[in-house]
């Protein structure tokens, strides 16, 4: 049997990934980005000399123990790009009084939360051994495990899913008796108070261990790992290639037609794009069920993990345009909103970033982080037409094929 080709729609991350398993198990794969670099949506651009992080806040598999180290050596990432482990996962502010500081080392979070209210000792104590207990699995990793690691897995969480599963970080914080936590607690994990508290003691069980944590140089550098060990495969990525539409012979893609009107064929095609363009623009619909139309017709209520009172009570950056953001005369200016009882800083970092600048910024309805303030990371700023700044260019077919 002669080899086999097959063409990709999107160089995200999934596009990438499934390029590299297809060279190393022997196909012929081309991948067509509309764009001018890989990524998708983990990406990040450069506005007023900084650099904004679109996409990561953690990396599972960051950390030597982690079930996805294999996965990321296996696609170039590790030990390419260096790891940045946290010592802080997040900190929430005040306008008097002494911040959380929620610190990766389990016992010294133990001892912050205890400062700020010794009379909540019981239920911090909780919540210190529930991190531990979990840290004796990777609940992120179970998507790479064999199913009989899983079971294994799930055998020894079970206690803890019965406890906490219909726990949200919200319904915790109403234990405790300091209002401040009562009311710093449900910002956590990204100001999204609706997260099961399940997911937080993920988070800081992994961070604990050294995992969860930020490949230096970012979305960006990430993406760019991926793409060089796809080419170094003999794989190829079409820079500007729009597809137009996805062929069908006989209910099988064949191949799919680009913007310009050409045709490109291979024995399989997958999109790694949009769900809704691949289904109701490229296929135009024709195989679209009840339950895919369902999905589509109307987003899930809360997609933000928000509540409605969440909406009403004041919280940090809420749709903070980035000019405001980038206008700072450094990114280590920690601005905030007029009167925000809290704020919720993620992962500030001053010792990293070109110049010793580097900030990251989240809250539920807008994400910023600046990560670097480097040129060498200049690249064009997604938006409105013209807004990529110098060297900006029109975009031309570009192919880019590996050795």
């Amino acid at each position: 049997m002669g080899e086999r080709s097959l063409l990709i729609i999107g160089a995200g991350i999934g596009g990438l990934a499934t390029g590299c398993y297809a060279q190393a198990n022997g196909y012929r794969t081309s991948i067509l980005e509309m764009h001018s670099g890989p990524g998708g949506l983990c990406t990040s651009w450069t506005r007023n000399g900084y650099t904004f992080d679109g996409c990561l806040h953690n990396l599972a598999g960051s950390g030597s123990g982690s079930p996805f180290q294999k996965m990321w050596n296996e696609l170039g990432v590790v030990p390419d790009i260096q790891m940045h482990a946290y010592t802080e996962m997040v900190r929430v502010e005040r306008a008097a009084g002494e911040p959380l500081k929620v610190y990766a080392d389990l016992e010294k979070l133990g001892r912050v939360l205890m400062r700020l209210s010794p009379a909540d000792a019981g239920v911090i104590a909780e919540l210190i051994e529930s991190a531990r207990k979990t840290s004796r699995f990777d609940m992120l990793g179970l998507a790479v495990t064999t199913p009989w690691e899983r079971i294994k897995a799930l055998t020894s969480a079970l206690p803890l899913f019965m406890k906490y599963g219909g726990v949200t970080l919200e319904k915790f914080a109403l234990r405790f008796k300091d209002p401040f936590l009562r009311q710093a607690f449900p910002t956590l994990m990204y100001d999204w108070p609706q997260q099961s508290l399940l997911m937080l003691l993920s988070f800081l069980a992994g961070l604990n261990h050294g995992d969860l944590g930020w490949p230096v140089g970012g979305s960006s550098a990430l993406a760019r790992a991926i793409e060089r060990r796809f080419l170094s495969l003999g794989g190829e990525i079409q820079y500007h290639t729009k597809v137009k539409s996805i062929l069908v012979e006989g209910n099988r893609a064949v191949g799919v037609t680009l913007s310009d009107g050409s045709e490109q064929r291979a024995d399989i095609v997958v999109s790694n794009a949009y769900g809704p363009a691949t289904i109701f623009d490229m296929l135009g619909g024709r195989y679209v069920s009840r339950s895919i139309r369902r999905y589509y017709s109307a987003p899930e209520p809360h997609r933000n993990g928000t509540s409605d009172r969440f909406w009403h009570r004041p919280h940090v950056s809420r749709r903070t345009p980035c000019d405001r953001l980038a206008a700072r005369s450094a990114c280590g200016d920690r601005w905030r909103n007029p009167s925000p009882p809290l704020r919720a800083d993620f992962r500030f970092r001053p010792q990293h970033g070109a110049g010793g600048q580097m900030c990251r910024q989240s809250s539920a309805a807008y994400k910023l982080r600046a990560v670097d303030r480097s040129p060498s990371h200049a690249g064009p700023l997604p938006g409105r037409k013209g807004s990529c700044g110098p060297g900006c260019h029109r975009p031309t077919r570009e192919t880019v094929r590996g050795d």
